[in-house]
C-alpha cells in the first residue's frame, strides 16, 4: 500500500488522509493478489523526484528519468539499480548518494548471479558499469 503513496508527504498529512490511505491499503490487500501488488508497486511506485519537485513514479518513467530509453533497452546493471532505487528511491538516489546507489544495485547484481538469473560474465560487467549522473529528462 505505501508503493502508491508519497512517502514525503506523509509528514504533513492530516488524520482523515492517513485514515484514507489505510482504508486504500486494506482494500487493495483485499482485492489484489500478491503479484497484482507487486505488479502495482512496481508500474507506479515512488522512484525519485524530479528538479521541479514532480515525482517520478514507475519503472517506465524512472528508466526515461535516469538512463533515457525505455526499460526493455536497458542494461542488467541499469535494471539492477531501478530495482534497488525501489526499496527507498530518496536513500538510493544515484545523483544524490552514489556510493550508496552503487552499493545497493551491486546487492542486487550479487542476489541475480546467486539465483542463476545472470551469467557470471553479466555479473562482473554489470559491476564495472557506472551510475547515471544526470537526469535525461528537462
Amino acid at each position: 500500500r505505501y508503493a502508491l503513496e508519497d512517502w514525503p508527504a506523509k509528514e504533513t498529512r492530516s488524520l482523515g488522509r492517513n485514515l484514507q490511505a489505510l482504508v486504500a491499503g486494506l482494500e487493495i490487500e483485499r482485492h489484489f493478489s500478491q503479484k497484482q501488488q507487486e505488479w502495482l508497486a512496481m508500474n507506479n511506485g515512488y522512484m525519485a523526484y524530479r528538479s521541479d519537485n514532480c515525482p517520478i513514479r514507475g519503472m517506465n518513467d524512472a528508466a526515461h528519468y535516469y538512463f533515457g530509453m525505455p526499460p526493455a533497452q536497458l542494461s542488467v546493471a541499469e535494471m539492477a539499480l531501478l530495482v534497488g532505487i525501489v526499496k527507498s528511491a530518496n536513500y538510493y538516489n544515484p545523483f544524490e548518494r552514489p556510493e550508496k546507489a552503487q552499493k545497493r544495485r551491486d546487492q542486487v547484481l550479487k542476489l541475480l548471479w546467486d539465483k542463476h538469473l545472470i551469467t557470471e560474465a553479466e555479473y562482473q560487467t554489470a559491476l564495472k558499469e557506472p551510475l547515471p549522473t544526470e537526469s535525461h529528462l528537462p
